[in-house]
């Protein structure tokens, strides 16, 4: 008989720490944007969250859209979520061949696709409002 208990408590210790691993996991996602950088910026990106007389940013297909202007800097009444999602980065339009990468990527060929994004933050302060900013790196934008 206590072959059986113990056969009966691993199998449910399995469900119980895979169910808690799922709703941790998905507790912390949120929805990812998608930067669409002017196609004639190069330097810092600086967007700035909670101005009530900016629009907020739309939404498509379950991603936020970011169009950066030229002047690579941006207002918004939009509020950043919490957590972690996909966020894509795009040179110029939304097309693949203009994707942009915030770590070294391996594309769908097998090819490695070099880092563009570098140094992406969120910075608050009493003074300075809340914002996140991201380098682009010039080199590598073809």
């Amino acid at each position: 008989m206590p072959f059986r208990r113990t056969s009966l408590i691993l199998p449910a210790l399995f469900v119980f720490v895979l169910a808690m691993t799922l709703w941790v996991t998905n507790a912390n996602k949120r929805r990812g944007n998608i930067y669409i950088i002017s196609a004639r910026f190069v330097g810092t990106v600086k967007i700035h969250f909670g101005i009530e007389v900016a629009p907020s940013f739309p939404l498509k297909d379950g991603f936020y859209v970011i169009e950066i202007p030229a002047s690579g800097e941006i207002l918004t009444s939009s509020m950043p979520e919490e957590g972690w999602g996909e966020d894509r980065f795009y040179y110029g339009n939304e097309n693949e061949s203009s994707r942009l990468f915030e770590s070294v990527e391996v594309s769908k060929s097998g090819t490695a696709q070099p880092q563009t994004i570098w140094r992406r933050q969120m910075v608050t302060g009493s003074n300075l409002g809340l914002f996140e900013t991201f380098l682009l790196d010039s080199v590598r934008v073809t």
